[in-house]
């Protein structure tokens, strides 16, 4: 007899056994403390989307928001997660100066973007008197934003 004769079929062959993979308590903790910052900010980027337009008082947004001042502090936060990733993998491959390095530039980008939030109210304070009680739009934003210096506070 040839081997061929003796092999079973492929789909005959039981798959290798595979041990279930299963989270460790730390990981789950991390997945849950994810999940809810998903659902908090959702919730909060839902609210100030459905409540746009609907202020009987102003100023509203495009009135009052600079476009300009955004897309640079969205540029310094996205930039901060890239050398904070830098930073971890200089770590994993042992480069601590580097890493001490990546990781300086992440907090000065996070200290950057708080510099640059606190601007931003300074103007929409002083130059258009928004605050969290004139409209929907300064109460929206001023949590959203408020909450998510917070949590760069906290990071930075």
């Amino acid at each position: 007899m040839s081997t061929a004769e003796t092999t079973a079929p492929a789909f005959l062959v039981p798959p290798a056994i595979v041990p279930e993979r299963t989270l460790s308590p730390g990981q789950w903790g991390v997945v849950s403390f994810l999940a809810s910052e998903v659902a908090l900010f959702g919730t909060l980027i839902v609210t100030y989307v459905f409540y746009l337009g609907k202020d009987v008082v102003g100023p509203t947004p495009a009135e009052a928001l600079s476009l300009g001042l955004v897309l640079c502090t969205t540029a310094v936060l996205l930039s901060s997660s890239a050398t904070a990733h830098l930073a971890e993998k200089a770590l994993w491959r042992g480069g601590q100066s580097r890493f001490i390095g990546w990781w300086a530039a992440t907090i000065g980008l996070g200290a950057l973007f708080l510099l640059g939030t606190a601007y931003e109210w300074y103007g929409l304070i002083s130059h258009h008197h928004l605050t969290i009680s004139r409209n929907l739009f300064g109460t929206t934003y001023y949590t959203l934003v408020g909450l998510h210096a917070l949590h760069v506070t906290g990071g930075t």
